[in-house]
């Protein structure tokens, strides 16, 4: 081999033998530091694993206050639920919030499920007497939603009454009905079943859309 052979070659030579010893040591490094990256990739799991967690609980929780509202026509339909039902009972009770944002009243007149033999619209009236005796009447001409009014179906005041009932009411369980209203024609809805608890968060429930309405029963 020339000398100049010998310089073209030598300069691959040293980088060969540079990259050479540059992985030795990496690998040096890797083994010698194993538990410590072990450890570190550990941890980092935890954290992804947190992160996400943190995401989907964070989910569920915006998921749960997110009101349902269904429009029909001018009208709005507001947090459709039912309260659960225990084993054998044939009796359930539906509420909602009804806002009327049009220039002519509206009623609802019927509501159909096929989870019911009927439903009926209902208000409570407590007689005011020394017993305070508690009624329901069936409201035959439906129910009237004004202009301008939201009305809310709630307890202890107009309700749904959904009579012999096909099957339990369980806590999350989706009920399609569909309710019809002189105006506004028929509408489907989905009604979410909910615990006793949540059903008695009812009465203080005013959605902040509904500040301004005039809430009337």
């Amino acid at each position: 081999m020339s000398e100049q052979d010998d310089l073209r070659v030598r300069p691959s030579l040293i980088m060969a033998q540079s990259m050479k010893q540059n992985v030795k040591k990496r690998k040096s490094f890797v083994l010698k530091n194993l538990p410590v990256l072990s450890k570190m990739g550990f941890l980092l799991g935890k954290i992804v694993l947190f992160i996400l967690f943190s995401m989907n609980h964070s989910t569920l929780v915006l998921s749960k206050t997110i009101s349902t509202k269904i429009r029909a026509g001018k009208l709005i339909l507001h947090d459709p639920v039912i309260r659960m039902t225990q084993p054998g009972s044939e009796i359930g009770a539906g509420y909602l919030m009804i806002t009327n944002n049009g220039s002519i009243e509206d009623r609802l007149i019927s509501v159909r499920v096929d989870f019911a033999q009927k439903v009926r619209i209902h208000e409570t009236i407590v007689a005011r007497s020394e017993m305070e005796i508690t009624k329901m009447r069936t409201l035959e001409d439906g129910l009237k939603i004004g202009v301008g009014e939201t009305v809310k179906l709630e307890p202890s005041s107009y309700h749904l009454m959904f009579i012999k009932l096909s099957k339990p009411m369980k806590v999350g369980d989706l009920h399609k009905a569909i309710l019809e209203f002189e105006n506004a024609g028929k509408v489907e809805v989905q009604f979410e079943v909910i615990s006793i608890a949540e059903t008695l968060k009812i009465k203080n429930k005013i959605p902040q859309a509904y500040e301004n309405s005039l809430i009337v029963g």
